[in-house]
């Protein structure tokens, strides 16, 4: 398919970091519907098929922001190629390799076929939202670490160069790979809302303890990009003691509902009711309550439907 009519494929690759297992495609736009591929650098030497590393879900036809590809092996620091492939036999899974390329071949664009190179340097990723909190507790939404380490919740002074002072809590111990909905517990409860930074940590001495303050900055040390800057990402916080809940809706199962974000300052449940609530029905229009949740907040909570 050669792609000219103004619906062209395309994406946005600015590389940067990775765990070395993911790999984060700021955007892609596929108008049919596809995949995204993510190709080493052997592919310039022709390696079409050896060069996969990775391919995404099934992507509806759109545009789409931050995919995360997972990656078949870990990968090293170097140069990749993100491609946008079509599903020509429309079945939504990815059978370019197994067909040795015979069927969900990449867009293209002019007769070239539409793709964007970048470097990716294998480090550590971090995402926080901004959020609501109690206080006590901060949660960052992904981390992904190339080897063991930390993620430290610092304030605002680190940017005038409090690296020690600025820390306000530390995860325990996180494995290399990917974890999401990392809480971190605060060493003092926010008395302000504020902007809070965490921070990726290595663990240096191998000893699953955070010695980076102790040892004043001579151990456990942040992760760092292809730069030399720490990896890190900031989030607004406001301290609030009502919960609250955000839900958009959307496709189900009829099994399952995700809610969207849930607070809870004191732990508790998220129910679901249907639309008999309205007419006065509090106990006959539950139709599914999740697990317990701590105190915080939580994203994309499973409710499992009763009927």
């Amino acid at each position: 398919m050669d792609s000219n009519d103004g619906r062209s494929a395309s994406h946005v690759f600015p590389g940067d970091t990775s765990g070395g297992t993911t790999v984060v495609v700021d955007e892609v736009t596929v108008p049919e519907g596809g995949f995204l591929t993510v190709h080493d650098a052997t592919l310039t030497d022709g390696n079409t098929l050896g060069s996969i590393v990775g391919t995404s879900t099934y992507l509806e036809p759109g545009m789409h922001e931050d995919v995360t590809v997972t990656l078949d092996n870990k990968i090293e620091d170097g140069t990749f190629f993100a491609m946008a492939h079509q599903d020509t036999n429309g079945d939504r899974a990815y059978t370019f390799l197994s067909s040795s390329g015979a069927e969900d071949g990449p867009y293209t664009a002019g007769g070239d076929i539409v793709m964007e190179s970048a470097e990716v340097t294998v480090s550590a990723t971090v995402t926080a939202s901004n959020q609501s909190t109690d206080g006590e507790f901060v949660v960052v939404d992904r981390i992904e670490l190339s080897e063991g380490g930390f993620v430290t919740v610092h304030d605002a002074s680190l940017g005038d160069g409090e690296v020690f002072d600025s820390i306000r809590g530390t995860s325990q111990f996180l494995t290399a790979g990917v974890h999401e909905n990392v809480r971190v517990q605060l060493d003092e409860p926010l008395e302000d809302d504020g902007t809070l930074l965490p921070m990726a940590h290595r663990d240096t001495n191998d000893n699953q303890a955070y010695d980076f303050p102790a040892t004043e900055g001579e151990e456990d040390g942040p992760f760092l990009t292809a730069g030399g800057d720490a990896v890190l990402d900031n989030a607004q916080v406001e301290l609030r003691d009502t919960a609250a809940a955000s839900f958009d809706g959307g496709a189900s199962g009829g099994t399952l509902v995700a809610v969207d974000e849930v607070f809870v300052p004191e732990g508790g449940f998220v129910t679901m009711h249907d639309s008999s609530l309205a007419d006065g029905e509090v106990f006959g229009s539950i139709r599914g309550t999740s697990e317990y949740l701590e105190p915080g907040l939580h994203h994309d909570v499973q409710v499992r439907l009763d009927e």
